[in-house]
């Protein structure tokens, strides 16, 4: 794998007037492309599970299990993939619940089952619903002489998962490719992930310029706001507080200690706030 961010529109300031829209196939500014892809493929009865993992938020914690399994259970036999969430920040899409009634043994049994999108599908579309436990992709389930199977997401071309982090101070959305040719097969192709910066508002702060970037020693930023102490703060992807200053119109930064990466700046004064990303690259 190879993990790299991309350097898009990082400095751009905008007014806030509605929800951003995160489209699954669209680059955000984390990408890891899966090289080569990985299969997650369950044989019975070898019944050993395959599994993949995925950082959506730069922590170098895992927030999602992508696996492939083949157990027994119930009687019977179990074989499937799931995406789990892997704390309580993490989210997945949900798409249906199906059903299928045990006559042998009088019960009902259920099973969630991801939304399945495709290129150009909007991810946190105003209907979405999102699970924080586990969702199918295919499942098939052999019990008691009775038989519950589902296999959404077999198809000749790529598709996507929906995910959300939520953090102190954001919302990262993202998506991750993957292709089922096969019910027992599913190949992990890429993964991408970027902020919304849900929660914090923007408002007209003046011209303001923060530069360079990528930034690599020092951060210059400038206010054209008449008025001292404007509160700055750094944060990273996960919400932790980086830097906290006060300034007048104009401070440098020294970044020598923060890694590599993308950032959140905060102005603040009074009622008028701004929201930047900024990209630290050390040489």
């Amino acid at each position: 794998m190879k993990p790299f961010f991309l350097l898009l529109n990082l400095l751009t300031f905008h007014l806030i007037t509605y929800p951003q829209v995160y489209i699954a196939g669209t680059l955000l500014p984390g990408y890891v492309d899966v090289v080569p892809d990985t299969l997650l493929d369950y044989q019975c009865p070898n019944y050993q599970p395959e599994s993949f993992y995925f950082d959506i938020n730069g922590d170098n914690q895992n927030d999602f299990e992508l696996n492939a399994v083949c157990s027994y259970a119930m009687g019977g036999q179990i074989w499937d993939h799931r995406i789990t969430p892997l704390n309580t920040n993490s989210y997945v899409r949900f798409g249906h619940l199906d059903s299928a009634y045990f006559t042998s043994i009088n019960i009902w049994q259920y099973s969630p089952v991801a939304k399945k999108l495709y290129y150009g599908d909007t991810i946190n579309s105003f209907d979405a619903v999102w699970n924080s436990s586990f969702l199918n992709l295919n499942y098939s389930i052999h019990s008691f002489g009775s038989f519950l199977s589902a296999y959404d997401w077999i198809d000749s071309s790529d598709t996507y998962l929906g995910l959300r982090y939520d953090n102190v101070i954001d919302t990262i959305w993202g998506w991750i490719r993957v292709n089922f040719p096969v019910g027992n097969k599913c190949f992990v192709r890429d993964y991408s992930f970027g902020s919304s910066h849900i929660g914090i508002k923007e408002t007209f702060f003046g011209k303001t310029n923060i530069y360079p970037s990528p930034a690599d020693d020092y951060l210059i930023t400038e206010c054209e706001l008449n008025d001292r102490d404007i509160h700055l703060r750094i944060f990273d992807f996960v919400g932790r507080e980086m830097r906290d200053y006060f300034f007048n119109y104009k401070t440098t930064i020294r970044l020598n200690e923060m890694k590599n990466g993308l950032y959140l700046v905060y102005l603040q004064k009074g009622n008028k706030t701004l929201l930047n990303k900024i990209v630290i690259q050390h040489e």
